[in-house]
């Protein structure tokens, strides 16, 4: 079926699935507890990779935390359990502020969860790190791994996702390459804007004006966009023929779209700021094997392969098929969004678009 015959109903449901659940909890919080008196059976550091994978067959699960987009975490995990059947993987998605949270808690009381953590949180991260709560990746894939991509020697850099300029396939001829072309008279009254909604969300603003000029955003207010609660909702007003373009969308959560028929597409511009995926194993977990072999999968060519693919995220790792260029990316760092750097943005942007 063409894209422009989709009817809006599928549209919004194939949207809805893909996207929407960015922001909500796949698995159940209540089946991941189990008892808290399970001990600890970390390998030693001398271990063995065979005894490692013995010890993680017996442990039979790994319990994943992740806030990735839920086509890639759906790949990575697919490709890990076709590799690894022995070992059972239940997960829990959820935005990564709750499932930190949780597992925070589950180490403060000694309950059964998360074993590894995935997501964009660097200084939660770097927290545990620095008080050695995390386990040093020790598997094949982890022998090979850079340097530079190992935080604090537990916490591995796995992926880099990047912000692109989302359109639709029936009413645009000429995609915008850059979002200064947002600002053409075409667009007028067609934009979708995604508001404040994450610290993200603001060093993404703060990066934009700083690339774009100061009166960027003066101009871009004139083109009388409309605003959205974030990616989800451009998508979703897109493929439903509402706007015409917007001016951020996650590309690993637009590419299941564009695969499923909705008339949306998508344009990566040079230079682009992204963000990065971290991933760890608990010191706290209760199956610290199987954690262990499911983070050397995270990290191998096969499952950086699978995981970035699509032409719309990076790997870490060189020569991986359909990778981004990772040096075409501009990483922001949560270091420099504090509180209060945040805050004087954030009246920044109001005092312009919410007049």
């Amino acid at each position: 079926m063409s894209q422009d015959r989709l009817p809006i109903a599928y549209r919004r449901r194939e949207i809805a699935r893909y996207a929407l659940a960015a922001t909500v909890v796949i698995a159940a919080f209540g089946g991941v507890i189990s008892s808290p008196a399970q001990a600890q059976n970390a390998p030693s550091p001398n271990a063995k990779w065979s005894d490692i994978l013995a010890a993680a067959k017996k442990e039979g699960k790994v319990t994943l935390y992740a806030s990735l987009n839920p086509p890639v975490l759906d790949r990575v995990v697919a490709g890990f359990r076709k590799a690894y059947p022995e070992i059972a993987v239940e997960q829990l998605r959820a935005v990564a502020s709750l499932s930190t949270s949780r597992a925070d808690q589950e180490k403060e009381n000694g309950l059964d969860g998360a074993d590894v953590m995935m997501n964009a949180e660097k200084m939660w991260f770097l927290k545990h790190a620095k008080a050695h709560a995390l386990l040093k990746p020790v598997g094949p894939a982890a022998t090979a791994w850079r340097s530079e991509y190992l935080e604090e020697g537990t916490v591995a850099m796995v992926g880099f996702g990047v912000i692109g300029i989302p359109y639709s396939t029936t009413q645009v001829k000429n995609p915008p390459q850059d979002f200064g072309d947002l600002l053409k008279p075409e667009f007028k009254d067609k934009i979708g804007m995604a508001g404040l909604v994450a610290t993200f969300s603001v060093a993404w603003y703060d990066w934009l004006e700083k690339q774009q000029g100061s009166d960027y955003f003066v101009k871009l207010k004139a083109q009388n966009p409309k605003m959205y609660p974030g990616s989800t909702g451009i998508s979703q007003a897109i493929s439903a023929g509402e706007i015409a373009v917007g001016n951020f969308t996650d590309t690993a959560a637009t590419t299941p779209l564009i695969e499923q028929g909705a008339p949306i597409g998508y344009v990566v511009p040079k230079g682009t700021l992204g963000y990065q995926n971290y991933a760890a194993v608990l010191g706290w977990a209760k199956r610290p094997n199987a954690a262990l072999v499911f983070l050397d999968y995270v990290m191998s060519r096969e499952g950086q392969t699978i995981w970035h693919s699509k032409k719309d995220s990076a790997s870490p790792l060189p020569d991986i098929p359909g990778s981004l260029d990772p040096k075409s990316i501009a990483v922001w760092n949560p270091a420099d969004y504090p509180p209060e750097v945040a805050a004087k943005i954030t009246e920044r942007w109001n005092s312009i678009f919410k007049k």
